[in-house]
């Protein structure tokens, strides 16, 4: 449940900026969207402020460094790990 619903937040903003829903899950999972040029670094700062937002966190500059970071599925990890205490 908690998975779909980060799964689907994340889809809907990334949409915001570049197409995806023409891929099939098993890709967008694997999705690098930066190193793909889904998103430009104004579109990512955007992205990373509604993430921290709509879950209650805040990434560390590991998260931000991190290769998993890159992609979305990568994505959904640190979010689903940051918010095990909510």
């Amino acid at each position: 449940m908690k998975y779909k619903k980060i799964y689907e937040y994340i889809c809907s903003n990334l949409e915001n900026f570049h197409s995806i829903n023409t891929l099939e899950e098993i890709e967008i999972l694997k999705l690098n969207f930066i190193e793909e040029g889904f998103i430009d670094s104004y579109s990512l700062i955007h992205l990373i402020s509604d993430i921290e937002s709509q879950f209650k966190i805040q990434f560390n500059p590991e998260d931000l460094e991190s290769e998993e970071f890159k992609t979305i599925g990568g994505l959904i990890n640190i979010i689903m790990k940051r918010t095990e205490w909510i």
